[in-house]
């Protein structure tokens, strides 16, 4: 109110004569000390500003529960209380600002049975400005059996209702119960940045009380190379939460800090997840990452299948585990990249699930691991995996026997068809060679023997047949890849198993006989010694009754050899046509006799007397070539 009265004396010594001057002056220097006035106010205010994040410090409310008996009593409680405010200050110092009390009567009977009990609607239930005030709420547990004093220590993040893993320590000596309290609650802290800005695999984070932070050894230091767990709190207009999600299978690498502002950290998501954590929060979302504290010395991981909401799942034995360095260089896409990658950073096989589906991950020099979960070479999951942060985690995979199941029958059909490919391509080669060469005939029993081969048709019969015998998965992922199986196969049938090839072949065939009966050369066959003779005869075709005597070396009769004539049966060659026929020597008569004919050429001195104009073939020469029929 006192801010717009000034404004309103403002403006009417603006509208005064210019002899009050001097009253606009010093009616100018009011306004600007109540608008520099105004201005502190607001800034002053709560709701117009707060401390900054990274210069605030922890808030931390302590619960001290300590049993009564067994040795303890009231002077151990104040004298772990006393040590805890100490040390706090001497080796956090103002990171935290501390205060230790016993719990809420209302509380008491839980925490005294165990800390876990206690829930964060039970403390809102008591006071909602305990959540609200303080940034971590430990509950500590002091308690004594004849062998050895425990202490129990549990964190509560008071924004993200969360709990840490509950943390454990033995001690003897009474005397050294208020030190080990001390050791608990610093291994049970964790440290928090609030997540700023940032795209699928980078995230700009912000830390908190990094300005109070003097030594690299404050438990509230994050530095590069740490790992963080981010969480993610969901509130309705109200601000009130309805939902706190920490993020399954993610963790954020911290790569550097801000040059400008070192409490600004930049870091690297690892996610099993594409986009784990998007865009940047607000009031209605509300996102933080926490330093990991691991408090067991390897987690169990059970693979179970993934079934229907109706179904229970079931452990999956055998599937083989391999683990990798977590890695910030971008994530890559090409088989050239992947394989440098692979070189560079290879997997080691940690084992296999055991009957139970289980496997034990243990740690190693970086706390995260990146396992991957394969069957039969494929890849089910990709998880980064904290050893000792967990007790146990269960990764649900498709069950990828089916797969298996088709990807053995597709590789019986692959190494069909690669059988078969070569069988094709030998015997187009032979029968091609076999028509170069003249030897019709036998390219067409080669032609014979390739038309018995296993047709496209015939081979996709059988991969519709196997198809439809193949287990169906109820995983659809799963179903797809089988489908690409047999699909892919059946592109590798229709590529190389082409019909035209017979066709093709038979076309040569069919050529080289047509070129054959109109003048091509005849097919040389190679020469039988006749029995008793110094020469050689030649087998008649098919129903001739005798053998045709060919002079080795002699002019043959006049004419070219008809391929296709028919059978003589009278003994007539089938190279008869140019000389009019030549008939051989009637069955049974004497080696040597005559065939009758003009023109006839037999064998043996004979053969000149009783035809002067036949020449006589000498012993020892090969029969005159003979057409097929």
């Amino acid at each position: 109110m006192t801010f717009l009265m000034t404004l309103r004396h403002h403006f009417q010594a603006r509208t005064a004569p210019s002899s009050d001057r001097p009253a606009q002056r010093r009616a100018m220097g009011a306004v600007m000390a109540s608008v520099l006035g105004a201005m502190a106010m607001l800034l002053a205010s709560p709701a117009a500003g707060q401390t900054p994040w990274e210069y605030s410090p922890y808030q931390i409310r302590v619960w001290l529960s300590v049993e009564h008996g067994g040795g303890l009593n009231g002077r151990i409680a104040e004298e772990i209380k006393s040590t805890l405010l100490r040390r706090a200050e001497a080796n956090v110092g103002a990171c935290w600002t501390v205060s230790v009390e016993p719990p809420p009567v209302e509380l008491a009977g839980d925490m005294a049975v165990d800390v876990t009990l206690v829930t964060p609607d039970d403390v809102d239930a008591i006071d909602k400005k305990i959540l609200l005030e303080n940034d971590k709420l430990f509950l500590v547990r002091v308690t004594a059996n004849p062998r050895e004093n425990v202490v129990t220590v549990v964190e509560m993040d008071c924004r993200m209702r969360h709990f840490g893993p509950v943390v454990t320590h033995r001690v003897r000596q009474p005397d050294a119960l208020a030190p080990a309290t001390f050791d608990a609650l610093l291994e049970a802290f964790a440290p928090m940045v609030r997540i700023e800005d940032g795209t699928d695999r980078n995230l700009i984070t912000r830390l908190r009380a990094g300005g109070l932070i003097t030594d690299k050894d404050s438990p509230a230091y994050i530095g590069v190379g740490d790992f963080l767990q981010p969480i993610i709190r969901k509130n309705n207009r109200l601000g009130v939460h309805t939902r706190i999600d920490v993020v399954v299978w993610t963790y954020l690498e911290v790569e550097d800090r801000n040059k400008i502002n070192p409490n600004i950290l930049n870091c690297y998501v690892h996610s099993a997840m594409r986009s784990p954590i998007r865009g940047r929060g607000g009031s209605r979302k509300i996102q933080y990452a926490f330093g990991l504290r691991k408090t067991h010395d390897s987690t169990m991981l059970n693979v179970v299948a993934q079934v229907r909401r109706n179904e229970t799942a079931y452990p999956l034995p055998g599937i083989e585990v391999y683990s990798k360095r977590p890695s910030t260089d971008p994530l890559p896409e090409t088989p050239e990249e992947k394989l440098a990658a692979a070189k560079k950073n290879p997997a080691v096989k940690l084992g296999e699930t055991d009957w139970r589906g289980a496997i034990d991950i243990l740690p190693y020099e970086m706390p995260v691991r990146i396992v991957y979960l394969k069957n039969g070479g494929q890849l089910l999951r990709r998880l980064p995996i904290v050893p000792g942060l967990d007790t146990q985690l269960i990764s649900d995979v498709p069950d990828d026997d089916p797969r298996l199941q088709a990807e053995s029958a597709i590789k019986g059909f692959h190494g069909q068809i690669k059988d078969l490919v070569a069988q094709r391509q030998m015997l187009a080669i032979r029968i091609k060679k076999r028509l170069q060469e003249g030897k019709v005939e036998e390219a067409r029993e080669l032609h014979a023997e390739f038309g018995k081969l296993e047709t496209r048709s015939s081979m996709n019969d059988r991969l519709n047949k196997a198809q439809r015998q193949q287990v169906e998965s109820p995983n659809k992922y799963v179903q797809g890849r089988i489908d690409d199986l047999y699909g892919d196969t059946r592109s590798m049938v229709a590529k190389y198993l082409r019909p035209e090839l017979d066709s093709e072949l038979l076309g040569l065939i069919v050529e080289a006989e047509r070129k054959s009966a109109a003048g091509g050369g005849a097919e040389p066959v190679a020469a039988q010694p006749a029995p008793g003779s110094g020469g050689s005869g030649a087998a008649g075709p098919a129903g001739g009754s005798g053998s045709q005597a060919a002079a080795g070396g002699a002019t043959p009769a006049s004419g070219q050899a008809n391929a296709g004539a028919p059978p003589n049966s009278g003994g007539t060659s089938a190279g008869a046509a140019g000389n009019g026929g030549v008939t051989s020597p009637p069955p049974g008569a004497p080696v040597g006799a005559a065939a009758s004919g003009p023109g006839t050429t037999s064998t043996g001195p004979a053969a000149n007397t009783a035809n002067p104009g036949a020449t006589s073939a000498p012993a020892g020469s090969a029969s005159a070539p003979l057409s097929p029929p």
